[in-house]
């Protein structure tokens, strides 16, 4: 008699085969969001240390520090919020969602205003117009930070700002993937990137209008 069949169909393996995997399921999945918050919160305590601040008092001190920044830099208050928006989105697209079994089943679609079930749907255009701030806030963010000769600086910003929004777009929909929230679709990255290209165009014709203006 064949060992290792016998072993390979025995119903404790099975169990042990599936619990290994929901322990590995459970540990892996949240890793994703888990490790940059770490490695975030981990920056803030070295932070503290080479600054001398100690435990009773850094919340104090950052708090102090971070009104400084905000009340003195306009740079600083775009990228923050550039920041807080990128913190919303993905708090829309990957943790207040049902789980999804198969997250590759619907890779084609969305790019209609019919869901599966034939019933109307706005997700295309909610898809669009999420983006929008986002390409219009890293514009800004870009344009305040970057030195760059006026005629270069409108095209370069676009360029980046939707790239930016075309990664951004592709690692959601790749978190979505290993966290099985939601459904991996091309029309999804496809109308995230049209938004932040439209918002960083939006924001070019805004600095554009405003340097003439001046």
């Amino acid at each position: 008699m064949d060992v290792d069949a016998l072993f390979s169909y025995s119903p404790l393996w099975f169990l042990f085969k599936g619990f290994i995997w929901d322990v590995l399921v459970a540990v892996l999945r949240p890793l994703p969001l888990v490790l940059p918050f770490s490695m975030v919160v981990m920056f803030a305590s070295m932070y503290a240390r080479e600054h001398g601040w100690t435990a009773r008092d850094s919340a104090a001190q950052a708090a102090r520090a971070w009104k400084s920044a905000f009340t003195g830099s306009a740079v600083f208050r775009t990228e923050f919020l550039f920041v807080f928006y990128v913190m919303l989105v993905m708090s829309r697209t990957l943790l207040f969602r049902p789980t999804h079994p198969y997250p590759l089943s619907d890779m084609l679609g969305g790019w209609d205003f019919y869901d599966l079930s034939g019933g109307f749907t706005l997700e295309a255009v909610e898809n669009f117009i999420l983006f929008i701030p986002f390409g219009l806030l890293l514009s800004s963010v870009l344009h305040k930070t970057e030195q760059l000769e006026s005629r270069s600086v409108d095209a370069w910003v676009l360029r980046r700002a939707a790239l930016a929004s075309a990664v951004f777009s592709l690692s959601i929909e790749c978190l979505q993937v290993m966290l099985y929230v939601g459904t991996f679709q091309l029309a999804d990255l496809f109308y995230n990137s049209a938004g932040g290209a439209f918002g960083a165009l939006l924001f070019c014709l805004y600095a554009k209008i405003k340097a003439m203006r001046a």
